[in-house]
């Protein structure tokens, strides 16, 4: 199910909700589709990271993340 209509769903209704939602989802796409990222995340050669971008004030917000990122 595409993030909007999941997100709908869920009770989702700021666009900054649904933004995170989608970068979620995205990483975990691409997890299960390729197999290349997801071996290198098993190996600790890789993390995904979740983030959005504030272009208002330049802000960065972590959503979550997938292998070793160190302290977050």
């Amino acid at each position: 199910m595409p993030s909007i209509l999941g997100g709908r769903k869920d009770g989702l209704t700021r666009i900054d909700e649904f933004e995170a939602r989608h970068v979620e989802e995205t990483g975990i796409k691409l997890l299960q589709r390729s197999q290349v990222v997801a071996d290198a995340v098993e190996a600790k050669k890789l993390a995904l990271v979740y983030l959005t971008y504030k272009l208002a004030d330049g802000r960065v917000v972590l959503h979550g993340h997938v292998g070793d990122i160190g302290k977050p």
